[in-house]
């Protein structure tokens, strides 16, 4: 009995400091263009930063700050400090379904000193933890 509770409190102990630390998602879907009303199907990798409350790998260039997480969900949002132009401003946020694996996000940019978004992107993914393969 003593041996089960110790097993069952180091993989308490895992999953905990598994939640503290960053999980890597391996995601498919799509991101719609709506300027150019085209839509494109991606493969790619999303790290969620418990830690440092940060995700990345959504769109190259854009991370976004974890605003809230609860049981079910992580909420998002950002403006990129990595933009890729010097008059371009990036920005969105999303959520992440912590049941379902479903993300969606809005991510846009315009030009400094403008109201309306030179992209703006939707992104529509199925996340899955991922699994190092070396």
């Amino acid at each position: 009995m003593k041996l089960i509770m110790t097993g069952a409190m180091m993989a308490l102990s895992a999953t905990t400091a598994g939640a503290q630390g960053a999980l890597t998602l391996a995601c498919t879907g799509t991101v719609k263009d709506h300027i150019l009303d085209s839509v494109e199907k991606v493969q790619t990798g999303v790290i969620v930063n418990f830690q440092a409350r940060q995700i990345t790998g959504l769109l190259a260039g854009w991370d976004a700050r974890i605003d809230r997480i609860d049981d079910t969900s992580i909420a998002f949002s950002g403006i990129s400090s990595k933009s890729r132009s010097p008059v371009l401003t990036d920005g969105g946020g999303g959520s992440i379904d912590r049941i379902t694996g479903s993300l969606v996000a809005n991510i846009f940019a315009w030009e400094r000193g403008k109201t309306e978004p030179t992209t703006n992107y939707s992104v529509d993914l199925i996340c899955k933890p991922a699994q190092r393969l070396f």
